[in-house]
């Protein structure tokens, strides 16, 4: 029985520099047998000081001690700390000590960080980040390391994160803020907190006062500067949190980004009140938000300067009637002209004209100039502002600006509202990319109404395949049609585009499917976005059957198959997100040879989840020589809560098993 390591709820009394002899002997993680690493504890505490030069900072000291079980664990001894600054303020790491301690001949080995090991580089504009690597780290390794960061930034108080990308023992953190100072804590996570505590508190500021006397004129008394300290005490509220024994945050499939489900804690600035000063409240609100965006010369004020692009809008929509076909022609221009630089943006980073001009832009600058133009071809367009889905969740239940990261245009077409995205060359007007399919966003305009807007998407992922093929001489032959709209449809034209156009695809088709012979391959509709986009080709296939004597076992499942189930694990902490409604139909056609005859052939099967929120069915008959299977899988519901989780998991589990079965075929 190896050595595991075990706290109570109650703060473990860990020292820097001393580590124990049951973590240095501990052979694996007692929440999980197969971690790489485990941290044994994790220590943050954030008070409030005064500088005689700076005024009232904070200070926030972290110690954090972690157990490497084995080199897949090596790359938690590199440390990246991300540090805050504004022009010539900056936030300041001092005091960075690490230690690795390792056993050889059963004695402790301790290597200390030197400051070779330590550098600073910038990282963007707003930041800076500092990297230090541990030492000598070796398989069955304890490391651990502080630090203390001392930063101006007020309203930037650290937030702190309980969960890892491995198990945690023990994570904690403590808050002191003094009376002047109202914080709102915000609480995410799927654990429960083993200590959640908020007592009052006091403190207390040293202050150098400097005074002079004399000097007053020709026959005064000498110049006198003096120094005194003074002490200002102070109330204060204390914050003590704790989480004991939290799992590893694994990344898995279908989330929108993991930060939406780490467990963590943030602070937000709600007020500040100093002696002799006013009230000040730093809480806002949406509408408060709102009036930032519009009156922004890099959001609201762009599109009141429209007057650069009037000539343009006029040829594109000239000769057109409808406000329909106004809209497509400018969407179309944008979408196809203008080139999207990859950078998603809340603000614009030119002006409307400047982007006409270079031909390209941030995803503001597009669309933002889809929105002015759409107005001036008086068709009513506001911008709507979101979180993309690797950015976040809204929480809308706590308005910050920093919530956002991108904008898209919300036109009324024939007084239906159509959201509009102009980024991305292979998708739909009526389609948002992907990446902005985040529950919510909201419309940025000086009307009164109903604000937010849901970005779901009523279209989804159609894609269809027909299989007609035939057995003769030992060989599978025939031709596949497919048929794709939606997302799916976008999907394919992307890989198309980024193999550089159809041959390319097609050599990578064959690549991928090395035992398939792959003949006549045509695709149609690739430029025409707001049509199915459908494949033919001409197939030979030999690794989906097997003969053995006077049997022929074939897989007739030969596209779309599923090998395994893409939710391997039991259980899960956090919801399933699908990003769109996905319906997948497989059909195929089969012509047995007159000298075989059908010896077993899958079983009909027809499999629901609650509410039809996933519905798959799979039906085989045979009509003379001639096989008919269908297969229909659609998942119908977008998010799947942790208790459907396991209803979910089965569906998949049957699912995947019926997608296996053969046709056994038999000689007669």
């Amino acid at each position: 029985m190896g050595v595991v390591c075990a706290y109570g709820t109650e703060t473990p009394d860990i020292d820097f520099g001393k580590v124990s002899e049951e973590e240095l002997k501990m052979s694996h993680c007692k929440l999980d047998s197969s971690a790489s690493a485990v941290v044994l504890a994790d220590f943050g505490k954030t008070e409030f000081s005064y500088n005689q030069a700076s005024g009232i900072q904070m200070v926030f000291t972290r110690h954090r001690r972690i157990k490497i079980f084995n080199s897949s664990g090596y790359d938690w001894a590199d440390v990246a700390v991300l540090l805050y600054k504004d022009g010539r303020e900056k936030e300041v790491i001092s005091q960075v000590k690490g230690y690795t301690y390792h056993l050889e001949d059963d004695k402790v080995v301790k290597t200390k960080l030197k400051s070779e090991g330590k550098f600073l580089e910038e990282y963007d504009d707003n930041h800076d980040i500092y990297k230090f690597t541990l030492p000598n780290v070796k398989e069955g390794s304890v490391i651990e390391y502080t630090y203390r960061v001392t930063s101006d930034f007020l309203f930037n108080l650290q937030d702190w994160e309980f969960q890892a990308s491995i198990p945690t023992l023990w994570s904690e953190y403590d808050v002191t803020i003094p009376e002047y100072f109202i914080y709102k804590p915000l609480f995410q996570g799927y654990y429960s907190l083993a200590i959640n505590d908020q007592s009052p508190a006091s403190g207390r500021f040293n202050i150098t006062v400097r005074s002079q006397s004399g000097g007053g004129g020709l026959n005064s008394a000498p110049v006198r500067r003096q120094t005194r300290q003074e002490q200002v005490d102070f109330q204060a509220t204390n914050y003590h949190w704790a989480a004991q024994d939290i799992p590893a945050l694994v990344e898995e499939l279908y989330v929108t980004t993991m930060d939406d489900y780490v467990m963590k804690m943030e602070l937000e600035l709600s007020s500040t009140k100093f002696p002799g000063e006013p009230y000040k409240n730093y809480t806002t609100s949406w509408e408060e938000i709102d009036r930032q965006l519009l009156e922004s010369s890099h959001f609201g004020d762009i599109l009141k300067r429209s007057g650069s692009i009037k000539n343009q809008v006029a040829t594109l929509t000239a000769g057109t009637g409808s406000d329909a076909e106004k809209a497509a022609r400018i969407y179309q221009y944008v979408q196809q002209q203008i080139r999207w630089n990859q950078h998603s943006r809340l603000f614009a980073e030119q002006t409307l004209k400047q982007t006409l001009e270079t031909q390209s832009g941030n995803s503001a600058d597009l669309n933002l100039l889809l929105t002015a133009m759409l107005r001036e071809a008086d068709i009513k367009a506001e911008p709507v502002a979101l979180s993309t889905r690797d950015h976040g969740m809204l929480r809308q239940e706590f308005p910050r600006l920093t919530q956002y990261n991108y904008v898209v245009s919300l036109a009324w077409i024939d007084d239906q509202p159509l959201l509009l995205d102009a980024t991305d060359p292979n998708c739909s007007w009526d389609m948002l990319p992907i990446r902005c399919l985040n529950y919510m966003g909201r419309i940025i305009s000086k009307e009164s109404g109903e604000k937010w807007i849901n970005l779901q998407p009523d279209k989804g992922s159609l894609h269809t395949t027909m299989a007609t093929l035939s057995l003769a001489e030992g060989q599978l032959k025939g031709t596949i049609a497919t048929s794709r709209s939606g997302y799916n449809a976008m999907r394919l034209r992307k890989n198309i585009v980024n193999a550089n156009g159809v041959d390319g695809y097609l050599t990578q088709m064959k690549s991928n499917q090395h035992s398939w012979t792959i003949d006549d391959y045509e695709v149609t509709a690739l430029e025409t976005l707001d049509e199915p986009l459908k494949e033919t080709y001409e197939v030979e296939l030999s690794e989906v059957m097997q003969e053995a004597g006077d049997m022929i076992y074939l897989t007739p499942v030969v596209l779309g198959r599923l090998d395994e189930n893409p939710f391997k694990s039991e259980s899960r902490a956090y919801p399933v997100d699908y990003p769109y409604p996905e319906k997948e139909t497989f059909m195929l056609t089969l012509s047995v040879p007159d000298d075989y005859t059908v010896d077993e052939m899958p079983e009909d099967m027809v499999i629901a989840l609650p509410g039809n929120a996933a519905i798959f069915s799979f039906t085989a008959k045979q009509l003379g020589n001639t096989i008919q299977l269908v297969m229909r899988t659609e998942i119908k519901k977008m998010k799947f809560l942790v208790q459907d989780y396991p209803h979910l998991r089965e569906f998949f589990n049957q699912l995947v098993a019926k997608q296996q079965e053969q046709i056994v075929l038999k000689r007669k």
